[in-house]
C-alpha cells in the first residue's frame, strides 16, 4: 500500500486526481485520501498514537490491503519516536522551491482563514499598481498567524504556512496545541531527520524537474498527471527582491532540504544513465 505525504500548495491534488483516474482506491473512499473513522466522523490524528498503538493500526490497514491502496497524510506526518514504522508503506511525495509553495499558499488561502485586517492588505498587493514596498513585508507576516481547520467537531492548527514547512511536517509537527501560541521550534537534528525520512521515499516528485514525473510511470502509462490549479488569482510580479530573500533566510532548513532533494535525484538519474550506457 501507497502512502501520499501531501504537501500544501504542491500539485498534490493532482496527483490525488492521477491515482484516481488510474482506478486506485483511496482509503474511506474519501475525496483527499486521509484517514478517517469508519463512520466517516472524524480524522484519525495518527500522528498522535503511541507506537503500539499506530503499529496496531498500519497492521489493521495491512490486512485489508484489497480495499485500500492509497492512504493520504495531508495535515501531519509520522513523529520521530515513531520513524521505525515507515516500513510499512511504499512512500510517495511531491516538492515544490519552497518560495513558489508559499506564495501559492498565501494568495490562495481562502479568506475566511484570514483576518480582516490581513485580507485588506493582500487585496492591496494582488490590485494595487502603486503601493509602497514596505507593504509586501505582509506577505512575510503571514508565517506568524494562526490556520484553524475546523474538521467536523476538531480544531486542528496548521503549520502550512510556517516557516521550515517541509522540515516541520517530516518531524510530525504539521499540527500544534491550540494552547501554543507558536509552533513549536526546530533544531538542526529536525532537518538531519527530515533528510533521513525522505531517503526513504520511494517517489519523490520534483514540481521544477519535469523528467521526476517519469517516475508515475509505474503506477499508470495510460494517464499522465496533469496540474491543475486550485485559485483563480493572480500572483504579482512586481513583489521586491528583498522579500524573496528575507524569506530564504528565515526558510534555511527548508532550502536546505530541497536541495538535498534535487541532488538525490540528479545523482539518481545520472546512476540510470550510466546503466544505459552500460546496456548499449
Amino acid at each position: 500500500m501507497h502512502l501520499f505525504l501531501h504537501f500544501h500548495k504542491a500539485a498534490g491534488m493532482s496527483l490525488i486526481e492521477f491515482f484516481r483516474r488510474s482506478g486506485y482506491r483511496f482509503h474511506r473512499g474519501n475525496r483527499n485520501g486521509n484517514p478517517w473513522t469508519r463512520d466517516m466522523k472524524k480524522p484519525l490524528l495518527f500522528w498522535n498514537y503511541s507506537p503500539q498503538k499506530l503499529h496496531n493500526w498500519i497492521t489493521a490497514i495491512e490486512s485489508k490491503k484489497k480495499g485500500c491502496q492509497i492512504m493520504v497524510a495531508e495535515w501531519n506526518f509520522f513523529p520521530k519516536n515513531t520513524f521505525d514504522q515507515l516500513n510499512k508503506f511504499q512512500y510517495i511525495t511531491i516538492i515544490r522551491d519552497p518560495w513558489k509553495r508559499y506564495l501559492s499558499n498565501y494568495f490562495y488561502e481562502p479568506d475566511n482563514h484570514l483576518t480582516q485586517g490581513m485580507r485588506k492588505k493582500r487585496n492591496k498587493i494582488i490590485n494595487g499598481k502603486t503601493i509602497h514596498q514596505s507593504d509586501y513585508q505582509a506577505i512575510l507576516d503571514f508565517a506568524n498567524h494562526q490556520i484553524i481547520r475546523n474538521k467536523r467537531g476538531l480544531k486542528l492548527n496548521l503549520s502550512y504556512n510556517q516557516h521550515n514547512y517541509y522540515v516541520r511536517m517530516l518531524n510530525g509537527m504539521g499540527t500544534w496545541s491550540l494552547k501554543k501560541q507558536k509552533a513549536y521550534p526546530l533544531k538542526i537534528e529536525h532537518l538531519e531527520h527530515a533528510k533521513k525520512v525522505l531517503s526513504k521515499f520511494d517517489i519523490v516528485i520534483i514540481l521544477e524537474i519535469k523528467e521526476s514525473f517519469q517516475q508515475l510511470k509505474r503506477f499508470s502509462t495510460k494517464h499522465r498527471m496533469e496540474h491543475s490549479h486550485q485559485g483563480h488569482r493572480k500572483k504579482p510580479r512586481n513583489i521586491p527582491d528583498s522579500i524573496q530573500l528575507e524569506f530564504k533566510k528565515l526558510n534555511n532548513w527548508d532550502y536546505q532540504l530541497y536541495d538535498y532533494v534535487c541532488q538525490q535525484f540528479s545523482q539518481k538519474r545520472n546512476n540510470m544513465n550510466k546503466k544505459r550506457c552500460h546496456l548499449n
